[in-house]
C-alpha cells in the first residue's frame, strides 16, 4: 500500500461560515424564557444549533440546553427532548447519520477561511459540483464537477444490466486556501437530494500508511427477542472502525503527528490512509487515538479510529 495516514480537520460551520443554503429549516423560533411551553411545543436554540420539544406542559424558563433540564433530576420532571439539528444544518453537526435534504438542489455556499480539502459523506445524489472564488463573489480559482457514480463494471453484462451504484462520499484535497475565500457545493438529483456530513478544513500528514490497514463495517441493527420467542431485526444504522499503522522520517515528525492526534482527541475528524479513488474502503469519520512508538532514527504510529454514525 502506498499513500499517506491524514487526518482532516473539520472548521467548526457557524452562522458567520455559511453564507447561504438551499436546504429549508424547520422555522422554530428560538426558545423564549418568558413563554410558557405546551407538550408538543418546538423550540431552537441558537448557542447549540439545535431544535428540542417540550415534553410537559406548563414549561417556563427551563432553558433546552441545559442538560438537567432533559434528564430526570430527583422529581424534576424531563422538559425538554433534543430532536436534533434544523434540517439545513444537519450536515454539519459532525455526524453521518442526520442528513440534510433537499428537492433536486443543495447548494451550500461557505465562508470557512483558508481551507484546502472539503469531503461530503452520506451522499444521495447524481452530481456534486465544487466553486472556489478568492473572495466573496470573486473570481472563480477552482472549480470541480462529476457524477456521483461508483460503478466499475468489469465486462458488457455488468455493464448493461448491473444496477447503478452511487458514490456516496468524496474527497477533494486540491483547493487553493483563499483567506477570504468562497467555497460552494452543490448536489444535484431528480428527486431529493441528501447529503449526511460536510466538511471543509486542513489535511494534516501523520505519516507514510504501512501495508497493515483494516476496516471493520459495523451495524448497530440487533436482534429483539419476545417472551414468546420470536425475533425481528430492528434497523440500525452502520458507520466503520479503522486500524492502520504509518511510520514516520523522523522522530520530530512523530513528535508533530502525536500532538495533531492529541489535540484531536474526542473531536469527530475525517482520518485516510490514502487520497486515492481505490482506497476508499479506509476512509472513516469518528474519533481517533494512537500509539506511537520511537526508535533511534523515526516514530512508528498505530492508530484505532472509532467510525461516527
Amino acid at each position: 500500500m502506498s499513500g499517506l495516514l491524514s487526518v482532516l480537520v473539520p472548521i467548526t460551520i457557524t452562522p458567520a461560515v455559511l453564507l447561504s443554503t438551499t436546504a429549508v429549516g424547520e422555522g422554530y423560533a428560538n426558545w423564549d424564557k418568558t413563554k410558557t411551553y405546551v407538550v408538543g411545543d418546538y423550540c431552537y436554540s441558537p448557542s447549540t444549533q439545535r431544535n428540542y420539544r417540550s415534553l410537559i406542559g406548563s414549561n417556563l424558563n427551563k432553558d433546552p440546553t441545559d442538560p438537567t433540564n432533559r434528564t430526570a433530576v430527583g422529581s424534576n420532571p424531563v422538559y425538554w427532548l433534543d430532536v436534533g439539528p434544523p434540517n439545513h444544518l444537519a450536515m454539519f453537526d459532525k455526524k453521518v447519520g442526520t442528513l440534510t435534504k433537499a428537492n433536486g438542489n443543495l447548494t451550500v455556499v461557505l465562508s470557512p477561511g483558508p481551507a484546502g480539502s472539503l469531503y461530503v459523506a452520506g451522499v444521495d445524489a447524481v452530481a456534486i459540483a465544487v466553486t472556489v472564488k478568492d473572495t466573496s463573489g470573486g473570481a472563480v480559482v477552482y472549480s470541480y464537477m462529476a457524477p456521483m457514480e461508483a460503478s466499475e463494471p468489469d465486462d458488457y453484462w455488468e455493464y448493461f444490466y448491473d444496477p447503478f451504484e452511487p458514490k456516496t462520499d468524496l474527497l477533494l484535497t486540491d483547493l487553493p486556501p483563499y483567506g477570504g475565500g468562497e467555497v460552494t457545493v452543490s448536489l444535484t438529483a431528480g428527486g431529493t437530494v441528501s447529503c449526511g456530513a460536510l466538511a471543509v478544513g486542513d489535511v494534516k500528514v501523520l505519516g507514510k500508511t504501512r501495508s497493515d490497514a483494516e476496516a471493520e463495517p459495523i451495524s448497530f441493527a440487533y436482534i429483539d427477542t419476545d417472551k414468546w420467542g420470536n425475533t425481528d431485526i430492528v434497523d440500525g444504522a452502520s458507520a466503520t472502525n479503522l486500524t492502520m499503522s504509518a511510520v514516520t522520517e523522523t522522530r520530530a515528525d512523530g513528535a508533530r503527528a502525536q500532538a495533531i492526534v492529541t489535540s484531536l482527541l474526542g473531536k469527530p475528524a475525517f482520518w485516510f490512509c490514502s487520497d486515492s479513488p481505490d482506497m476508499v474502503g479506509l476512509r472513516s469519520w469518528g474519533l481517533g487515538s494512537g500509539r506511537f512508538s520511537y526508535d533511534s532514527q523515526r516514530c512508528t504510529i498505530s492508530m484505532n479510529v472509532k467510525g461516527l454514525i
